[in-house]
């Protein structure tokens, strides 16, 4: 059943390992993401479901199987640990087999997980205790709209499953240049509004052309998020939003 829910940005930026002597101008979002750990935690969840920001690039939804999952950051100039985590090969079993009739869903197995899902493990596992991860990617050519029915869909058999499930939404808001920063700002404003008011209509409303232009990573995640939330009466907290070096980043928890 699903027993937390929260969204956090995919930057690797938030680990200290990878931002260094720049870490303290992201200490407030990790301390937000922080929160969202101990929640975690506390809730006792045996597995996370990690809506990454990177989309399946055809009409079939994705899910990362593996027993076995790494997560090393060599690409952002950090050689050193490598971290590793079981994966949950068994409810995406499930999700497969009563969805995999109506919904184009597709299984790979890539033991190595992308940098939104590597980081979002590390910033969110404790050192005594390490959760089964099932990556999942939205087809990417669905519209928002239908990315939030097929979340639906997914809350059933994730309530249905066994064990205690966090759900997990990754992902930045708005990437802007410096003359269009206020811009991103202002719609990264806009879409906090729409999830404290409970306006879904307004989150899925964005045009195509508007995510492109803003390079808008979230909403994807997010739109699968709400989805998985329809029906279930929570509230949305926002912990944190900033705006850096023209992205826009949000911690969020529902509660």
């Amino acid at each position: 059943m699903i027993s937390y829910a929260a969204h956090i940005p995919h930057s690797p930026l938030l680990l200290p390992q990878i931002s260094r002597g720049k870490f303290r101008q992201f200490k407030k979002m990790h301390q937000a993401v922080a929160q969202i750990k101990h929640d975690i935690y506390s809730r006792g969840c045996d597995t996370l479901i990690l809506l990454s920001p990177y989309a399946s690039p055809n009409r079939a939804h994705l899910l990362n199987i593996s027993p076995q999952f790494s997560a090393s950051f060599e690409a952002y100039g950090s050689f050193g640990a490598s971290f590793s985590f079981p994966g949950d090969a068994t409810i995406a079993y499930q999700i497969r087999s009563r969805l995999g009739t109506e919904h184009l869903i597709t299984a790979i197995t890539s033991p190595r997980l992308d940098s939104a899902s590597a980081s979002a493990a590390v910033l969110l596992s404790p050192p005594d205790a390490a959760y089964r991860l099932l990556p999942v990617y939205a087809a990417s050519m669905h519209p928002l709209e239908q990315l939030y029915e097929f979340g639906k869909k997914l809350r059933d058999v994730l309530e249905c499953a066994g064990g205690k499930i966090g759900v997990v939404s990754l992902g930045d808001l708005s990437r802007t240049a410096s003359q269009s920063r206020e811009e991103g700002r202002k719609l990264d404003l806009a879409i906090v509004k729409s999830l404290h008011e409970h306006d879904t209509e307004s989150l899925l409303g964005h045009a195509p052309a508007e995510l492109s232009r803003f390079s808008l990573g979230a909403l994807s995640p997010l739109a699968l998020m709400k989805g998985i939330l329809d029906g279930i009466k929570c509230e949305a907290d926002v912990l944190n939003y900033e705006q850096k070096y023209g992205v826009g980043m949000m911690a969020v928890r529902f509660i």
